[in-house]
């Protein structure tokens, strides 16, 4: 370790400090960490670095039912202004936010790859259209509202797509919870991992945000359709 208690014009002070260690196990987690880090105890590395009684940092385990915020707030004025207090996330904060940002690159393409399997609701619904055109014509000429008969089909074409969505959803979230409870997908043998299986964790709002997506998609998509009702066969009539 580099002396830090040496002068730096001095030829008698040596720059560096040595000792021997006894090594009792090798860890092995990633590259990065692997080749950064030696673990030993408290008192030998204060007394290796004559520094008694000092500490760089504290961690603290929180459990899992207690507020994360609250308690980081609550340590922050027990240790005053002189200490900063990070949670697990502020501490790798370029790390999540690189992950949050390929979520949401995620999200989108994803949402680009659903708007266009969408498109099959509009060859659904017209579909629907075409086959009952004479039973549109009849209800207009019994003196159904226009927008009523466009609702009927603009139902339908929501239906198919909860209907669909919902099931997905549904399938979505089963695996979702399977693989965060028991890990069926494994990360493979080569290389050394903390985890086995690979991570996975359901959040109520990202299956809202997803549902809300489907659900947005599919009632634009099934306006187009719908629009053709009174263009082609109500007008025409």
């Amino acid at each position: 370790m580099p002396n830090q208690n040496a002068r730096s014009n001095s030829l008698n002070e040596r720059p560096f400090k040595e000792r021997q260690f006894l090594v009792s196990g090798i860890f092995s987690v990633q590259s990065e960490y692997d080749a950064s880090y030696v673990i030993t105890d408290l008192e030998t590395v204060q007394s290796f670095l004559e520094k008694p009684s000092q500490l760089t940092s504290l961690a603290f385990y929180v459990n899992s039912t207690v507020d994360l915020s609250a308690a980081q707030e609550n340590l922050a004025t027990f240790f005053g202004t002189d200490f900063e207090v990070k949670n697990r996330f502020q501490q790798q904060e370029f790390l999540y936010k690189v992950l949050q940002t390929e979520k949401w690159a995620i999200f989108f393409i994803l949402s680009f790859i659903l708007l266009i399997a969408t498109f099959t609701i509009v060859a659904s619904v017209v579909m629907i259209v075409l086959e009952k055109r004479k039973d549109i014509s009849s209800l207009w000429a019994m003196g159904t509202p226009v927008k009523t008969i466009q609702k009927i089909f603009f139902y339908e074409g929501l239906l198919i797509t909860l209907f669909g969505g919902g099931l997905g959803l549904v399938l979505g979230v089963i695996l979702s919870l399977a693989q965060q409870h028991f890990g069926f997908i494994q990360l493979g043998e080569q290389g050394s991992f903390i985890i086995n299986a690979y991570p996975v964790e359901v959040h109520f709002q990202d299956v809202v945000l997803i549902l809300t997506t489907v659900v947005s998609i599919g009632m634009l998509i099934t306006i187009i359709p719908v629009r053709l009702v009174k263009k082609n066969f109500i007008q025409d009539s």
